[in-house]
């Protein structure tokens, strides 16, 4: 018997399924120094993440 063989490649952009922002802090004060973690999951290619200060580009 013939076998005819046809493959497909398909490239998919996904958005994150899940965003996480958080600190170990409560409330600030001006000047104070502030750690906070951004995780995402999910995404196809992986999310590129990056923080701005104000209105900074």
């Amino acid at each position: 018997p013939t076998f005819n063989s046809l493959f497909y490649f398909i490239s998919q952009r996904v958005k994150p399924l899940n965003v996480l922002i958080s600190t170990i802090f409560g409330s600030l004060k001006v000047g104070s120094k502030i750690e906070i973690n951004c995780q995402s999951e999910g995404s196809r290619p992986p999310a590129r993440i990056s923080w701005r200060k104000g209105l900074e580009n």
